[in-house]
């Protein structure tokens, strides 16, 4: 047994060794750009009148992103994948409505490469900023994929995007105003010294990785049914990508906030977060909440009918719950 487990630690170690050589944190970092890809990638297949304006509209973002995001500093990582990923997501929403034959072949491998493409992020990385931004980044491809099989998640999904990466940059930045520069891979012990800090670290992470009444739980959903259309082996192996970037983050959040204080945490003790700090963290917890909820009371797994039509004719096993929608299209 102990040979057994010593053998999975190499393997597992080997493995991420080979992430690091062959995506260099470099090529990590603008991997971020991948939604804005697809978002253009998709408009690309489409002939409508709405197309080329948000062509030129993701054309023009990806260049002002290249330009300006600053990839060298870890803590506004998680702010690039989330407002990348939040205006792909807007995008793709805007042309699906328009999109009568609902060419769902795009966004499907789009949605499958961007979280191959955080999967590979977090395991190339210690770093809990890099892992945070790898974590939205799949989260995007999960919404991507969701989207793909008609689930009316664009809203939502951008609502949570955008403010789950802010909610990120602000607790890292926070950090780093505390403590200087930090190397986020050797810093422990933050629950012991800044309970609100550690809190929102926590809020972040069930956010991140899926649990109700966050919208993360019905994007996943959404993309284990799309996946699960194509191919059930398909959904345990996206399965499989996801519990991995959930253990990565849940990992280092724990080792952050519950380990041994290590780093500059051990060397005096750390201000916690300001009351005035303290809510905005609490106001974008809320309003992430309250948009899980508005989503999954409102809007639900809805089909759209020419989506319906689309899935019928292209061999798409649909739901039971989405029944009503295709007789209604017949």
């Amino acid at each position: 047994m102990l040979f057994r487990s010593e053998l999975v630690g190499r393997l597992l170690q080997a493995g991420r060794a080979a992430c690091r050589a062959v995506f260099p944190s470099h090529v990590r970092s603008l991997s971020s750009l991948l939604p804005l890809v697809v978002a253009l990638a998709y408009a690309w297949t489409l002939s409508d009148s709405r197309t080329g304006m948000i062509f030129t509209i993701g054309a023009g973002l990806m260049v002002l992103v290249m330009a300006l995001a600053p990839f060298h500093v870890p803590e506004n990582r998680p702010m690039l994948s989330g407002v990348t990923g939040a205006c792909a997501i807007a995008m793709t929403g805007v042309l699906m409505a328009t999109d009568h034959d609902f060419n769902s072949t795009v966004l499907f491998t789009g949605g499958v490469i961007i979280t191959v493409s955080a999967v590979i992020s977090v395991l190339g990385s210690d770093d809990l900023a890099e892992v945070l931004a790898a974590t939205l980044k799949g989260t995007t491809g999960m919404a991507l994929l969701a989207q793909s099989y008609g689930h009316g998640i664009a809203m939502g999904a951008t609502v949570f995007l955008a403010f789950t990466g802010f909610l990120a940059t602000w607790l890292l930045s926070s950090v780093v105003a505390r403590l200087g520069p930090v190397d986020w891979s050797r810093l422990g012990g933050i629950a012991r010294q800044a309970p609100r800090i550690h809190a929102g670290f926590l809020l972040l992470m069930g956010a991140l990785i899926g649990m109700p009444p966050w919208i993360s739980f019905m994007l996943i959903d959404g993309a284990m049914e799309s996946a699960s259309s194509f191919s059930p082996w398909m959904c345990l192996v996206l399965a499989g990508f996801w519990a991995v970037v959930a253990f990565r983050l849940g990992r280092l959040t724990m080792e952050c906030c519950w380990g041994p204080p290590r780093g500059p945490v051990a060397d005096g003790p750390m201000p916690d977060l300001l009351e005035r700090e303290w809510i905005p963290v609490l106001a974008v917890t809320l309003l992430l909440g309250a948009t899980g909820l508005a989503q999954s009371l409102g809007v639900g797994h809805h089909m759209p009918e020419h989506e319906a039509i689309h899935h019928a004719e292209s061999g798409f096993t649909i739901p039971h719950s989405n029944s009503q929608g295709m007789e209604s299209a017949e």
